[in-house]
């Protein structure tokens, strides 16, 4: 071949060993773009994004070559976490009892629960309610400020115990907050003889989740709290004068809360 070609025979092998060397530089380029582009993407990308990548600025390769690299370079993209869907656990969690059907004919039957977060210059405020959906009335509420306690769910309930006269035989609905969940709450439901209900889904505690949007938009987003004092008291006066003495409400037929249990309980 040489004769051929017209080449001393010690050209051609210093031509083949330097295209080698070029190959193999061409290999150890690309890994080290590999390498590079992974880091800067927080090794969340894995080969196809990666080859995409390359192809755009200039490196002509296949994903099977950049996942070739990438296992030589023992380069593995993070996995997107899946997020497990609870089932009902009987241990820690009670059934949800009422599958997002707040339909009921008397007060007293359910309440459901829940916490919010309000701004304040000082830092969060965090607002328990607990809520009777026959009139949408809030019959209990408590406001601190560190949610990591079981006391505002059981102050919260305490309230609404008194302002309602010991209710009995009880729905409590809620998700499955720690706050609602610990032994200490479970515990008090157990000895007031109530019925325990969770839900997976903050969607499953729609009414819930309805007045906490309304409050916000009639009144946190259009005030900047200075401390947590004045947004207790203005949440306060929002909650006891005007929502559930005045507000109306198209799901009870543009009533306040008040005006429709007081029409419901003399219509028997």
């Amino acid at each position: 071949m040489c004769h051929v070609l017209g080449v001393a025979r010690s050209g051609y092998y210093t031509w083949l060993k330097n295209k080698t060397s070029k190959r193999e530089l061409d290999r150890k380029q690309l890994q080290a773009q590999i390498k590079k582009l992974f880091s800067e993407n927080k090794d969340a990308y894995g080969s196809p994004r990666l080859a995409i990548i390359l192809n755009k600025i200039g490196y002509k390769c296949s994903r099977q070559r950049v996942a070739r690299y990438m296992h030589e370079l023992n380069l593995f993209a993070r996995k997107v976490k899946k997020y497990r869907v609870y089932k009902e656990d009987g241990d820690k969690y009670a059934q949800d009892l009422l599958n997002m059907n707040f339909t009921v004919d008397a007060p007293n039957k359910i309440w459901t629960t829940d916490i919010t977060y309000i701004p304040t210059s000082e830092g969060w405020l965090y607002l328990t309610v607990f809520l009777d959906p026959f009139n949408r009335e809030i019959v209990g509420t408590s406001m601190v400020d560190n949610m990591f306690t079981t006391n505002t769910s059981m102050a919260a309930l305490q309230q609404a115990l008194l302002r309602q006269k010991n209710p009995e035989n009880l729905i409590i609905h809620s998700d499955r907050g720690t706050q609602f969940t610990c032994k200490e709450f479970r515990n008090q439901l157990t000895k007031l003889k109530f019925i325990q209900s969770n839900s997976y889904s903050c969607y499953a505690n729609a009414v819930t989740e309805t007045f906490f949007k309304t409050l916000k938009t009639e009144l946190v987003y259009k005030h900047k709290f200075v401390t947590r004092k004045e947004a207790m008291l203005a949440i306060f006066e929002y909650i006891e004068v005007f929502y559930n003495k005045k507000r109306i409400h198209s799901t009870l037929g543009y009533l306040s809360p008040a005006e429709f249990k007081e029409q419901k309980m003399a219509t028997g």
